[in-house]
């Protein structure tokens, strides 16, 4: 009897444990977004990318975490030429026409989208 008691109270701290673990550690609580560019103002006839990754409840980033996001180009969906989702990066190229481009991003995870704003220029 005394066995069950000890080997039930050790599956229990086991569980917590395991639980407390995953949810600080390893739960996602924000996404990150960061582009490979220091500037707003974007070269024509480049390539792009901004990078996004998700963080725990202590500012640790997660990067074995797969994110799916939701990105759509509000402004200058003429000035890029290509664009695809890679192992949660967003590539974009941009093509030799000048303007602005506003890109809205969003997943799961943000409490609210976030929207870039970058200028082409030659």
């Amino acid at each position: 009897m005394k066995n069950i008691i000890v080997i039930f109270t050790i599956v229990i701290f086991v569980t917590i444990f395991s639980f407390l673990i995953w949810h600080y550690f390893f739960s996602i609580y924000e996404v990150k977004f960061l582009p490979n560019f220091k500037n707003s103002i974007l070269k024509t006839n480049s390539e792009y990318f901004i990078e996004f990754y998700g963080i725990n409840p202590f500012g640790q980033k997660l990067n074995f975490r797969k994110i799916e996001i939701e990105y759509e180009f509000l402004e200058g969906k003429e000035l890029i030429s290509d664009e695809n989702i890679i192992q949660n990066k967003l590539f974009f190229s941009t093509n030799e026409k000048e303007g602005k481009i506003v890109i809205k991003l969003n997943s799961k995870f943000s409490l609210n989208p976030t929207i870039l704003t970058y200028f082409i220029k030659k």
